[in-house]
């Protein structure tokens, strides 16, 4: 089992492993592109962002679940 970035063979580990995840791998978890997970971001949908600086946003595990169960933003 090889370990790199947060991976495991390619699988991004499960929520609540870390406390913020990249745009990439909350994609990844939510199966869909960073392209619509930007998208969602701006209208105001999906889990909510937090913004550390001006190029970096991470979303928080908490919030990942949260909206997965359906208690969005």
């Amino acid at each position: 089992m090889k370990r790199r970035g947060g991976q495991v063979d390619g699988r991004v580990d499960k929520p609540a492993t870390k406390l913020y995840y990249t745009r990439g791998e909350t994609a990844r978890l939510l199966h869909v592109s960073v392209s619509t997970l930007d998208r969602m971001r701006h209208e105001g949908k999906g889990p909510r962002a937090t913004v550390f600086g001006p190029r970096t946003i991470r979303y928080a595990a908490g919030d990942i679940i949260r909206w997965q169960k359906g208690g969005a933003k």
